[in-house]
């Protein structure tokens, strides 16, 4: 391999990173979604126990996609910090 042959595989790695971005950027807005469409049952004020434990699921799901986004930012940066040098 030679440093030509490096910098493509990292092309075709960093734009599979960006695929699987925005693949999770998706999720995460669905998940957003479910999370802010839970209410009160009709007649009710507050959440139920279990609605708000699906609520806090949803928000940890949210978070830790979040984190894993950033995660592949970073290795894409990096890789593309590669490519250019």
């Amino acid at each position: 391999m030679n440093k030509k042959e490096l910098k493509k595989q990292l092309g075709i790695v960093t734009a599979k990173i960006a695929d699987i971005k925005e693949e999770l950027e998706g999720i995460r807005d669905e998940a957003q979604e479910t999370c802010d469409s839970i209410e009160p049952y009709e007649n009710r004020n507050d959440l139920t126990q279990q609605q708000q434990e699906r609520q806090e699921w949803f928000e940890n799901a949210i978070s830790m996609i979040e984190e894993h986004m950033d995660a592949l930012e970073s290795a894409a940066d990096a890789m593309q910090e590669l490519e250019n040098e």
